[in-house]
Formats: C-alpha cells, sequence, structure tokens
C-alpha cells in the first residue's frame, strides 16, 4: 500500500491494529505518519498518543502499551520509529497474531531484514506501506498534486526542472513549492 492509499483508508475510518512503515523516503513517512495523527486519536489526545524510537523502548514494553486500554477514548496510537532497533522478540511476533483492535501499532523500518522472524512475521499480519522513492513518472506526478494543491500553477519545464534539482528528494521538492507558494 502507498502513503496516499493510507491515508485514504484512515480518512474512511478503516484503521488497522498494526502497521509496518518500510521506505528511505522519509517524507512519505513523515505524511503517513501525520495521517494516523489525524485519524486515529482526536486532535491534543496526549493520554493515548505515544511516540517512540526502537533504541530507547523494549518490544515487550511496546507489547504490554499496545494491550492496554485506551485513556477515555476509543484508541490508542504508538508509533515506534527505528523499530529494527527493538530487537528480535517472541513477545512482538505473538501481537502481531492477536493484536489489540483498541490499538494502532505504526512501526517504522527503514529497511527491514526479511531473514528476521519478526520482520516475517510483520510481513504477514501487518498492513504494510511502503515508502519509496517514487519513479519518475509518480514523482512528477505527486509534484503538480502538490501544487495543485497549494495553489502553485506550475509549467511542464518548471516540473522539470524541479525534479532535476531535487534529484528525487520530495522534501526538497516540497520546500521549493513552498517558496513559490
Amino acid at each position: 500500500m502507498t502513503p496516499h492509499e493510507l491515508a485514504q483508508r484512515l480518512e474512511t475510518g478503516r484503521i488497522e491494529p498494526l502497521y509496518l512503515l518500510t521506505g528511505e523516503e522519509s517524507w512519505l513517512v513523515d505524511e503517513a505518519l501525520a495521517a494516523f495523527r489525524r485519524h486515529v486519536v482526536p486532535p491534543g489526545d496526549m493520554l493515548n498518543t505515544h511516540l517512540y524510537t526502537g533504541g530507547e523502548v523494549t518490544a515487550p514494553s511496546v507489547v504490554a502499551m499496545a494491550e492496554t486500554l485506551p485513556a477515555f477514548g476509543p484508541r490508542r496510537l504508538i508509533i515506534v520509529r527505528e523499530a529494527d532497533r527493538l530487537g528480535s522478540s517472541d513477545t512482538l511476533v505473538a501481537y502481531g497474531q492477536t493484536p489489540s483492535p483498541t490499538t494502532a501499532l505504526v512501526l517504522v523500518m527503514t529497511k527491514p531484514d526479511r531473514r528476521k522472524t519478526v520482520v516475517q512475521s510483520l510481513l504477514r499480519h501487518a498492513v504494510v506501506v511502503a515508502c519509496e522513492p517514487l519513479s519518475n513518472r509518480a514523482l512528477r506526478e505527486w509534484l503538480i498534486r502538490q501544487a495543485t494543491a497549494r495553489g502553485v500553477a506550475l509549467t511542464d519545464e518548471a516540473v522539470a526542472y524541479l525534479q532535476e534539482r531535487s534529484r528525487g528528494s520530495l522534501r526538497a521538492l516540497s520546500h521549493d513549492i513552498d517558496k513559490d507558494a
């Protein structure tokens, strides 16, 4: 699934209990995480929003939090960046088979090691969102869509120039569009 498809699903209220975000395009990862924060928990709900980095938390503690009922709300959102640093954990593998329906656990792994049991389990049980660099055609479409959303009209020459200048970086392109808006 693409981050754009994910955002559409979340907007319609289709929230699954377990997600795996993979890929090297950090702008797409950030946009997907923003969509989770907009649609999974109410704005400002800090009791049910938990953000971690894999090196500062363990898999058993993440699972324990995910299995805890939300406080005064319908759902809990747990985001773990660098989730590959959680290490292999039977606890996480077991959780993936029967995740809590009141939690959206989002694990971010830039390059998951598919040889690891925990990654294989996540690929089977989680909704996988691919945040990979875009092809030239998809990059062009993305650029036009982003510019239009910001009220900026781009000529074909401007699109080609921006694509070349950014070297495919969506963050750089977004910044360039904002300068023109």
